[in-house]
């Protein structure tokens, strides 16, 4: 799971141009998240290639042997669903994780460190593909590698 807090391993940001004629005819930007569970390829040629010539938004590569997608996951994400997603954070499944969290208290006229026995506070946590919700499924593409 990603936490709400945007705790990412990989990040890479990848821009495809076609350039004809030395003018800049068309560029599209591409955000990369990965795992740290896998050995991920930053700026993927071929998940990347897949994805601009699809003309899709979000792109999806999943190795044939994984067992656990939320641990596992490659994706690619273009500026422009990106900026729609920022507009549609509602369209996000979040939920509570109760956590114990640190704190200060004061006692007499000192800060006093507070370890709490019990959960005091809520991690809000996503999984990354609840960012699937706020794509149309003809602009979702999946590359699924074999080998």
């Amino acid at each position: 799971m990603i936490e709400l807090c945007i705790k990412i391993i990989d990040f890479n940001v990848t821009s495809v141009c076609d350039c004809r004629d030395s003018y800049l005819t068309s560029c599209s930007i591409f955000f990369q998240i990965c795992s740290s569970s896998q050995n991920c390829v930053t700026g993927s040629p071929l998940l990347l290639g897949f994805v601009e010539s699809r003309k899709a938004e979000i792109g999806i590569k999943i190795v044939e042997d994984t067992k656990d997608l939320e641990e596992s996951f490659d994706m690619i994400f273009s500026l422009n669903f990106m900026r729609l997603l920022a507009q549609q954070i509602h369209k996000l499944q979040f939920y509570a994780i109760p956590k114990p969290n640190l704190h200060v208290e004061m006692v007499g006229k000192e800060w006093v460190d507070v370890v709490p026995s019990s959960p005091n506070s809520y991690q809000l946590r996503s999984s990354i593909y609840s960012s699937l919700n706020a794509c149309p499924l003809e602009k979702i593409c999946v590359m699924e590698i074999t080998e």
